[in-house]
């Protein structure tokens, strides 16, 4: 995949966007983005990444993993009863205090895979 500067100036003008179209959305100001779409500035935060692909219209996980949050996918997903063993280990570490003891509907299992994902990342601990 091409770096996360390249991506990103290509989503932006395949949606006809300019910088300041995407800076009126308040994702981020026009200046941070260019210095983002040339590489003179590190991955910006996920909530940042967000907005972008919402805006961008792209599965937030595609930016994660051009960020360098997420690794890229594997050839073979793992299966819904892993993703569900590996969610409930990460719900249970006491280090980890926010986002996984939600109240309300329940979780996607792309959501739970999100969050093993990026608990992977932030570990280096592999649990799927």
């Amino acid at each position: 995949m091409q770096n996360l500067g390249e991506y990103l100036r290509r989503l932006r003008k395949r949606k006809g966007l300019t910088l300041k179209d995407v800076e009126k959305a308040g994702v981020a100001s026009n200046a941070y983005l260019s210095l983002l779409e040339r590489d003179l500035r590190k991955a910006p935060r996920p909530s940042i990444l967000q907005g972008l692909a919402v805006l961008y219209e792209v599965p937030v996980k595609d930016l994660m993993v051009a960020a360098g949050y997420l690794p890229p996918e594997s050839g073979k997903a793992p299966s819904p009863a892993t993703i569900e063993s590996a969610f409930n280990l990460v719900k249970n570490d006491p280090r980890i205090t926010h986002g996984t003891r939600k109240k309300g509907p329940k979780l996607s299992m792309e959501a739970k895979r999100y969050i093993v994902g990026v608990y992977e990342t932030l570990t280096g601990q592999k649990l799927t």
